[in-house]
């Protein structure tokens, strides 16, 4: 006869809440800690804070990467315990019969799970808004938006522990289970951009946070997708120059809060999910690793090839890969016989015992490595036609070029200056990938002898449709390429040579209508720095900032930029620098830069001085009393040239600073 029990037992519910007192009380005492008392102890630590300071201390010990961090690991602890009993025949048996239905049992022990990971939560979050309101830090909107953050990122959690304990027969591999569904596409997806990069001609290595978010399908590994994609972001406390401390503006808001949205919805799935299994779930399956046979294929797979790339990566460090055809044979080989190794590893595990050399296991083994071989050697020689992939210019929207450590960018409709870069860049790239092979060979002869040089280039395209193009190569310059008009070499020198494209990226497209304000100058001599620091008003910075513009359009500047590439050799008289910034009236006012603004007019993602010559510009901003604003232009120039023997000389001795015959500052 059917069981008139409801859907949820209070019995079951509040046995579990009973039972595991201890752990969730754990949970909430570390809570407890880290919010409500370490806020406290940072509150009490302060002198005399501002309501900026307070409000930035809350703001920075709320992150919600580590809300999401900590209830993933809890959720796996605590669905674990709950359901526990299905590892061990003995307490399945006894659960099951009871005159419960599975539904009612799942569901009484899943609510149970959420109760015990959202009530430790709320809790320590009220009391964290207590400290807050008792140091005058009423921040309504930051509590309640963490608050369903946490809400939407538990459940999934839950819920995919909870899936995860279903098709485990034991709590080692439910944990495993659980850090396969987490990290595993990231990890196989790093792993495969890293082989790419290692053996395909131009692509890059990418960050390790980028890497880790997996590319479009990066939501396969929802941990590290949430922590990069979510975060609260309140813009007056970040931008701290426009936080009113007498008119406090707290509005938060959550970037990303789409992406939790859909996890949330996929968390009512995976329970649905979690729900049927564990209805088809048999209860002999107590003990065994995979509670359905079915899945140990794809496990086998999974762990074979993720164990055997990581494996051979850690021989080719050993060894060495200089990403030749050779060196890929070489990898495949070592990968084949490491994957082999972890299928069968694998294997053992799953079926706790080493009895698995049979002919079915032999088979599936070669043809996992035979079909990943063939994937990787197909992904090494570029079979695919990734590293020959070049935009047309009608596509691009915004492109960034990397010469060495110099920057010039380009951004459609900018006009005839940005439409010539961009197609000169274009036309370099597809020279480049048209000679690819000679030049990697040119670049490895002439890298152990002084017969030329090889200059570092990095191409980044931002097309109409959204998507981001990155390349980067070592290009070869010798005498022999830079007569040649055709080479890539000769074309990236009239690139890298061309005063306008220099003076774009510098001081912006249409920069005409700048005006120089001012100038601070921090000569230094032979062998240091003077240690002084020089004002220059107005007048003479607008001089001086003409005299600048004059000198990047000469020849000497030229021979400069040659030589700071190290393309010809230093004049040995080189002795003196020139530190310091030309102020300017600029287009940016206070903090409301964007990267899309600064590429649009000055052409630059990421430029900043250096003591081998290289031209900056900072974001940094100042607005003036009567609402105008200034941008510092910071320059380090070689002080061998005609520009500083004559005009910036002058100001150094008008400022009582005087250069002497022995290559030295005096006063």
């Amino acid at each position: 006869m059917a069981s008139k029990t409801s859907l949820l037992s209070r019995t079951v519910f509040q046995g579990h809440i009973k039972r595991f007192v201890p752990l969730w009380s754990l949970y909430a005492a570390v809570l407890t800690i880290w919010l409500p008392i370490g806020l406290s102890l940072r509150f009490q630590s302060m002198e005399s804070p501002t309501a900026q300071d307070l409000y930035l201390v809350v703001y920075t010990h709320t992150r919600l990467g580590s809300f999401i961090f900590v209830t993933a690991a809890f959720a796996i602890v605590c669905a674990v315990c709950l359901f526990s009993y299905l590892y061990k025949s003995s307490s399945a048996n006894m659960m099951h019969a009871f005159p419960l239905r599975r539904s009612t049992l799942f569901v009484s022990t899943y609510l149970a799970g959420l109760f015990m990971m959202l009530v430790p939560m709320v809790v320590a979050l009220l009391l964290m808004s207590f400290v807050c309101v008792s140091h005058h830090v009423i921040w309504l909107s930051l509590m309640l938006q963490l608050a369903v953050c946490v809400l939407f990122s538990s459940l999934f959690f839950f819920s995919l522990a909870s899936l995860c304990c279903m098709i485990s027969g034991t709590i080692f591999a439910a944990v495993a289970f659980y850090g396969i569904c987490q990290l595993a596409w990231s990890a196989v997806y790093t792993l495969v951009m890293i082989f790419i990069a290692s053996f395909t001609y131009g692509m890059e290595q990418l960050p390790k946070s980028v890497l880790m978010l997996g590319g479009k399908v990066g939501f396969l590994s929802p941990l590290p997708y949430l922590l990069g994609h979510v975060r609260l972001f309140s813009k007056n406390i970040e931008l701290a120059d426009s936080f009113n401390p007498v008119t406090i503006d707290t509005t938060t808001h959550t970037i990303g809060f789409n992406y939790l949205i859909a996890f949330f919805i996929a968390g009512f799935v995976v329970t649905a999910l979690a729900w049927w299994i564990y209805s088809k779930r048999r209860i002999e399956s107590a003990g065994d690793m995979v509670a359905f046979p079915v899945l140990k294929l794809p496990v086998r797979w999974l762990a074979a090839f993720i164990g055997g790339m990581g494996s051979t990566f850690v021989v080719a460090a050993l060894r060495g890969v200089a990403g030749s055809r050779q060196d890929l044979a070489v990898f495949v080989g070592y990968y084949a016989l490491f994957a082999l190794i972890c299928f069968f590893v694998t294997e053992m595990i799953l079926n706790k015992t080493v009895r698995i050399f049979t002919r079915s296991r032999a088979v599936e083994a070669l043809a996992m490595c035979a079909l990943s071989s063939v994937l990787l050697v197909g992904l090494g020689l570029d079979l695919a036609g990734f590293s020959t992939t070049i935009p047309q210019v009608k596509d691009v929207s915004t492109l960034n070029l990397q010469v060495r450590d110099t920057n010039y960018a380009a951004k459609a409709g900018l006009g005839q200056d940005s439409d010539r870069l961009m197609q000169q860049t274009i036309d370099l790239h597809q020279t480049i990938v048209e000679n690819r092979d000679e030049l990697r060979a040119e670049a490895e002869r002439i890298s152990g002898s002084n017969d030329g040089r090889t200059v570092y280039v990095r191409f980044a395209y931002r097309l109409k449709d959204g998507r981001i193009l990155t390349r980067s190569y070592l290009v070869p310059i010798t005498e022999e390429a830079r007569k040649d008009p055709n080479s890539a070499a000769s074309k990236l020198l009239n690139i890298y040579l061309d005063s306008d494209f220099f003076l774009n990226s510098l001081l912006g497209y249409n920069h005409a209508d700048f005006e120089w304000v001012g100038a601070v100058f921090e000569p230094s001599y032979k062998g240091g720095y003077s240690g002084e620091s020089i004002s220059v008003d107005k007048n003479k910075a607008k001089a001086m900032g003409e005299k600048l513009l004059s000198y990047i359009q000469s020849i000497s500047w030229k021979e400069f930029m040659l030589r700071h590439m190290g393309i010809t050799a230093s004049n040995p008289s080189n002795g003196y620098q020139y530190w310091g910034s030309l102020v300017m009236n600029g287009r940016y006012a206070g903090t409301n830069n964007t990267t899309e603004r600064i590429l649009a007019d000055t052409g630059l993602l990421d430029h900043s001085a250096s003591n081998h010559g290289e031209w900056g510009y900072s974001e940094n901003t100042n607005t003036n009393d009567d609402g105008s604003f200034t941008t510092n232009i910071s320059i380090c120039l070689d002080v061998d040239t005609d520009l500083m023997a004559t005009d910036f000389a002058e100001v150094i001795k008008a400022s009582g600073i005087e250069l002497n015959a022995d290559d030295a500052i005096v006063k």
